[in-house]
């Protein structure tokens, strides 16, 4: 049994929530997309990408294949809208299947496990993200750092993107927990601070808010999309 809670909120200072959640019980799948700020129609790439991902997914696609055939879909949107280059949107997706889970992602949305401790589980695609995989910035200076939101993969945005969607898979047990987050959370609220929030909470849906206000509380100047699921019979 999972059990799962998600809100997205547009935060404090955008006029626009281009970010969304998407969830499928059926099929094991959940995921957060986030519409590219600051370009063409981002709310619309990502509820695209939302929708093509859980669609592609329950059809019995791979997860690294819906991902791709979403990265399509907001290009055959740009050519029919005429929209050239910018329409856009980041994803990060989770499939669970009885204790197993797969992660798949493009973007700097993020999965966390939770198991009384914190793990991140994915790597952001941004200038960033680049310089932790190469051993150049340590993930305390990447939180802070004033080039952390330089995205370098984005789902759409060109025709010349070289997608490469990044896939992590393990096991999870009863009682353990995943977070899927767009960065509206994690570029006000740092690793420790979220930690702290689902030791304290201990259910998905007080995790939730509990996160969404301390987002708030730093500002909340970007859309903040949260989820947390929690596997067990106690769930």
């Amino acid at each position: 049994m999972i059990t799962y809670f998600a809100k997205t909120d547009t935060g404090l200072v955008r006029d626009l929530n281009e970010d969304c959640f998407g969830a499928d019980e059926q099929s094991g799948l959940w995921l957060v997309a986030d519409g590219v700020g600051g370009h063409n129609c981002g709310d619309v790439a990502s509820d695209i990408v939302r929708t093509t991902i859980l669609q592609e997914y329950a059809k019995g696609a791979t997860l690294r294949r819906s991902v791709e055939a979403a990265h399509e879909a907001v290009l055959a949107e740009m050519r029919k809208t005429h929209i050239e280059s910018g329409m856009g949107s980041t994803v990060v997706a989770s499939s669970i299947q009885d204790h197993s889970y797969e992660i798949a992602w493009v973007g700097d949305s993020r999965a966390y496990l939770w198991n009384g401790e914190l793990t991140r589980l994915t790597t952001d695609h941004t200038y960033v993200g680049d310089l932790v995989k190469k051993g150049l910035l340590s993930l305390e200076a990447a939180e802070v750092h004033p080039k952390r939101h330089v995205i370098t993969q984005s789902l759409g945005i060109s025709e010349l993107m070289q997608l490469d969607v990044e896939l992590v898979s393990g096991t999870i047990q009863d009682g353990e927990q995943v977070l899927l987050c767009s960065d509206g959370l994690t570029s006000g609220v740092l690793d420790a601070v979220i930690a702290v929030i689902m030791e304290r909470e201990q259910t998905p849906e007080a995790q939730v808010d509990s996160l969404m206000a301390a987002a708030m509380a730093a500002g909340a100047r970007d859309n903040i999309t949260i989820l947390s699921l929690k596997l067990g019979p106690d769930a």
